[in-house]
């Protein structure tokens, strides 16, 4: 056997090992594909952000950079779904023109940018995993990063949406192949094209959402010499103000909005002047420490570590090991005050970004065996090891993906069978929506969602466009008795002569919300009744479809019959087809 044909042969094994990183992007992009398959149409499951983005979107492929919601900022995230709407407006590009398209197929739209978020990812995966078998040799290590998307244990609750946080994996997964890439490098010094990259991800992260913070305590860390320090943490910030360009161009409410969040304990800048509840905060540390047991644990191995290989090494000696040290203190402070910010204002996917630094955490100790334990035998171990690792993230999944998926295939089919009902209801009728929930079975609903957060400017606009494409739609805020109208207001009395049938979707088939909903649709006007007839009330999750008469209340010398008394039935199923 010549030394070609066992070069060949090695090159050849390889190549085989470079398949397996096809596995986890592969794993996330199907996952991706079953969950937009079970929530079919977004405005179903959940108009808040998806409809939020929708409106950022919309805004911006129409040219309007001076979006209305800033808050995350969401930037990046914005700009891929205005690409995505004027993509698919491409490929649409018939009819009607291209805002019309888009406001008359919503959750068309919206699902395509669903789907491409899931190619991104998986996307960044693959390319994650090649990077850093490249820099390593190590198939385990690199499948180890792409792990990076999967350890939040909410990642399979927002899969199928449209949400920052499905993109909050790509600066991480950027900031640890770099880290990956100088913990190996022979040089340590830090290059100008190292400081750019550097403050790039930074810039970049802070920019998808403002949770990503922590990400400023690795230029301050792993960069060397103060000055370097300086200029790489100004480039992060110069390159957070060119993304997040709409925030930027209002930057004075946006800081407005960045120094609530800071000085009031509660979330979105409310609650207590306080800064932080501190008795609340120690409550939430805990609720994240139980739910996240192993990474804590892995986190404090870390840090024993880290403190143990600082007392020990002496920089001019050991550079590397003294860089890895600066690296797992950077991480470790970033844990830190992520925890302190979801401890501080607490849902589960603040904290999200934290456990993503878990492939990072396991490399730094990795290394550290690695350099303190030089053999064969410990290098097959770790092998082992990380193997463990992978088998274990993978088969975890497993549990949480079928019981989150059954959970929304219950709550998406309940909601179908109520828009099955309501498609009797004739075309051209007046249709009253009073729900303030996540969801509904009607994406009308979505739509006055999205007007809300359209910029003032742009508001006229979209309610004419939206009074023509969907007429005769009515929404009820219960949350603040609010009616809000497309076009003209729907007239109530006889001598207004609009005889169009009058249909009433509750989000909740409760007389108090009937009641409430009525009486701000007739302005409270006593000389009106009402007759009422119910339709379809859904036995899953309680919505309730009626159909609504409304009388003078004495026509001809008799009094009609009252809301509480004229009921005519009721039945789980559509009636009257």
């Amino acid at each position: 056997m010549d030394f070609h044909h066992i070069k060949k042969m090695v090159r050849l094994v390889a190549g085989q090992k470079r398949l397996l990183l096809l596995f986890f992007p592969l794993f996330y992009l199907l996952t991706g594909f079953y969950f937009r398959l079970i929530l079919e149409d977004p405005s179903l499951r959940s108009v808040d952000p998806d409809y939020v983005y929708f409106c950022t979107g919309l805004n911006m492929a129409e040219g309007h950079l001076k979006v209305a919601h800033i808050d995350h900022p969401g930037t990046p995230l914005q700009y891929l779904t205005a690409a995505v709407f004027r993509i698919v407006w491409w490929f649409r590009g018939e009819g009607a023109g291209f805002t019309d398209d888009v406001l008359s197929h919503p959750d068309l739209y919206l699902a395509m940018v669903n789907l491409v978020l899931s190619l991104l990812l998986a996307a960044g995966m693959l390319g994650a995993g090649r990077a850093v078998f490249r820099k390593t040799g190590s198939v385990t290590t690199a499948m180890v990063v792409q792990t990076i998307p999967l350890l939040p244990f909410i990642l399979w609750e927002i899969i199928g949406r449209i949400s920052p946080e499905q993109i909050l994996a790509l600066p991480i997964i950027a900031l640890s192949v770099f880290l990956i890439g100088k913990s190996r490098s022979s040089k340590q010094e830090y290059t100008t094209a190292d400081m750019l990259v550097l403050a790039l991800i930074t810039g970049f992260g802070l920019s998808i959402k403002l949770t990503l913070l922590p990400l400023m305590f690795f230029p301050l860390m792993v960069v060397p010499g103060w000055k370097k320090k300086a200029v790489t943490l100004l480039l992060s910030l110069l390159f957070f103000l060119v993304i997040a360009l709409p925030a930027t161009l209002q930057i004075e409410r946006f800081w407005h909005w960045i120094r609530d969040l800071f000085l009031f304990s509660g979330q979105y800048g409310s609650g207590e002047k306080n800064v932080v509840d501190l008795a609340q905060m120690a409550g939430n540390i805990r609720q994240i420490v139980r739910l996240e047991p192993h990474f804590t644990i892995l986190t404090g191995i870390l840090a024993v570590v880290t403190l143990i290989s600082l007392a020990t090494s002496r920089r001019k000696k050991h550079p590397v090991s003294f860089s890895r040290n600066l690296m797992a203190m950077a991480v470790l402070l970033a844990i830190t005050l992520h925890a302190l910010m979801a401890g501080k204002q607490y849902a589960p996917r603040y904290i999200m970004p934290a456990m993503m630094y878990g492939p990072l955490i396991i490399f730094l100790l990795c290394e550290t065996v690695r350099e303190c334990l030089p053999s064969r035998i410990v290098e097959g171990a770790l092998s082992l090891l990380l193997s463990v690792f992978l088998i274990w993230t993978a088969s975890r999944q497993i549990p949480v993906i079928r019981y989150t998926s059954e959970a929304f295939l219950t709550q998406i089919e309940a909601r179908k069978m109520t828009r099955e009902a309501a498609a009797a209801f004739e075309p051209g009728s007046i249709r009253i929506i009073a729900s303030a929930d996540y969801g509904s079975p009607f994406p009308e609903y979505a739509l006055h969602f999205f007007t809300a957060w359209a910029p003032n400017s742009l508001k006229p606009h979209y309610a004419e466009r939206l009074g023509t494409l969907y007429p005769g739609t009515i929404h009820f805020n219960p949350l603040n008795s609010q009616l809000v109208y497309w076009g003209k207001a729907f007239d109530t009395t006889a001598e207004s002569g609009d005889i169009r049938p009058v249909y009433l979707f509750l989000g909740k088939n409760q007389e108090e919300l009937f009641a409430k909903t009525l009486g701000a649709v007739m302005e409270n006007k006593d000389s009106i009744k009402v007759l009422k007839e119910l339709l379809f009330e859904n036995p899953v999750n309680g919505e309730a479809l009626y159909r609504v008469h409304f009388f003078p209340e004495n026509p001809s010398g008799t009094e009609s019959a009252s809301p509480e008394t004229s009921s005519t039935s009721s039945s789980s199923t559509p009636r009257g087809e």
